[in-house]
Order: structure tokens, then C-alpha cells, then sequence
């Protein structure tokens, strides 16, 4: 009996903490902004299954190479001339970039609606 109870409670256990097939989210996915305070050159990121798929910077979209999601939930990726990497902590997103030719910076991002 115990057994049967056990088996029945571990049961419901994954099947509350496993989502539904359709419904699977990625903690990365939306749009991203920031940077554009007083006229500065900002960014806009766009994020579909945490995969980077558009990439504002300089005035124009520009092409990138998205890594897989760090086990830190990180996201990184390149483009010619410079990459990037996603950072949240808590409530807090940023993006750092390195540019070659260019300080390295950090600019603190917030869900574009």
C-alpha cells in the first residue's frame, strides 16, 4: 500500500512540474531594448526559442550566430566585428558587448512593448 501511495505521489509530482508539450517557454523569449537614453546608440534584441533572430545595433539589423542557452542562463552571441552575451539576475537583464576596436560596455535592458 505504501508502495501504490508513494508511486501515485511521485506520479503527480511530474506531471505538475513537467509543462504541457504546446506549451513550452523560453526564459529569453521576447523583445528586448535598451540603451537609446538621451539619444545614445541602443539595442533591440529579439528572442524566439531562446535563439537571438534579430539584432538592432548602430541604427540597423545585423546578422548574428546565436549559441545554445549557458547553463547559467546566459545567452551569447556573435556577429562580425563583436558578440554579446545575455545576463539576467532576478529582475535584472542586461547584455554585454565587445566590439572590436571598441571599450567593452554593458547596457541594462527592459521587455520591448
Amino acid at each position: 500500500m505504501r508502495r501504490r501511495v508513494l508511486g501515485v505521489l511521485i506520479g503527480a509530482m511530474l506531471a505538475i512540474g513537467t509543462p504541457a508539450l504546446g506549451d513550452v517557454s523560453h526564459p529569453w523569449d521576447a523583445t528586448w531594448a535598451g540603451g537609446f537614453d538621451n539619444g545614445a546608440d541602443g539595442v533591440q534584441i529579439i528572442i524566439a526559442s531562446d535563439e537571438v533572430i534579430g539584432f538592432f545595433f548602430h541604427g540597423d539589423y545585423i546578422d548574428v550566430a546565436s549559441q545554445p542557452i549557458a547553463a547559467d542562463g546566459s545567452l551569447a552571441f556573435t556577429w562580425d566585428g563583436g558578440s554579446g552575451k545575455l545576463i539576467a539576475k532576478g529582475e535584472q537583464h542586461r547584455l554585454a558587448i565587445h566590439e572590436k576596436g571598441a571599450a567593452d560596455r554593458v547596457i541594462e535592458l527592459k521587455q520591448d512593448h
